[in-house]
């Protein structure tokens, strides 16, 4: 698209402003999950597309779910499971019964709204931050070196997740946490190669997240 490389730098400034506005949002002002969610979602996905669209850009060509074949579901399934066998390897060598109380008390989720909440985030943000990290981020700073951009969008994503969970863990696992998080944007950016869209990275990201709601849904009833 013409608009990434015409007004690359405005692109650049607008991607750090919205990741330092979330930032802003999480742990200032601390509206509460579905406000929080509404500010991501106009700076994730309906600001940016505003533009894109003037230039013919079209978002359902980012999902195509009749390239996925039958066993990527499967992979999908296995993610989702390999989730709830690390919480419980993790909660043998540390407590996480915390987080109930961290999540009420600074996004307001609890047993009340778990499940709408978990629907948005399974649903809803998981195509956000897809669109955001995977395609906007990698459109923006696409050099000759194909590597980069990619590796620009695994840190800025695990920064951006990291940031919101900083106090939550210890210093241990907040930087297996980074690490982590970075090689599964790389992973997520390796399973869009050459498919010209989204879509699988999204579903890995829609697993994912149904494994960690389930093992919030495990804290918060113990």
């Amino acid at each position: 698209m013409n608009t990434f490389t015409k007004h690359k730098y405005t692109w650049i400034f607008y991607i750090f402003s919205a990741l330092l506005l979330i930032y802003y949002v999480d742990h200032s002002l601390q509206p509460g999950y579905w406000i929080k969610s509404m500010i991501k979602l106009i700076l994730f996905a309906l600001s940016p597309l505003f533009f894109l669209n003037k230039e013919g850009f079209n978002i359902q060509s980012l999902f195509k779910f009749k390239q996925v074949k039958w066993h990527f579901y499967l992979f999908c399934i296995g993610i989702i499971l390999l989730i709830l066998i690390g919480y419980f390897i993790v909660n043998a060598f540390t407590s996480l019964t915390n987080i109930p109380d961290l999540l009420n008390q600074q996004v307001k989720v609890n047993l009340n709204n778990f499940l709408w909440v978990s629907l948005y985030i399974i649903l809803i943000n998981s195509a956000l931050e897809e669109f955001f990290f995977r395609f906007l981020l990698i459109k923006i700073f696409s050099y000759k070196n194909v590597f980069i951009p990619h590796l620009i969008s695994a840190l800025l994503f695990a920064l951006y997740h990291v940031a919101i969970i900083s106090q939550w863990f210890e210093a241990w696992l907040f930087i297996l946490i980074v690490i982590g998080l970075t090689v599964v944007g790389l992973f997520f950016s390796f399973l869009n190669n050459k498919k010209n869209g989204i879509t699988h990275s999204y579903l890995v990201h829609l697993s994912a997240n149904i494994g960690i709601n389930l093992v919030g849904l495990i804290l918060m009833l113990q």
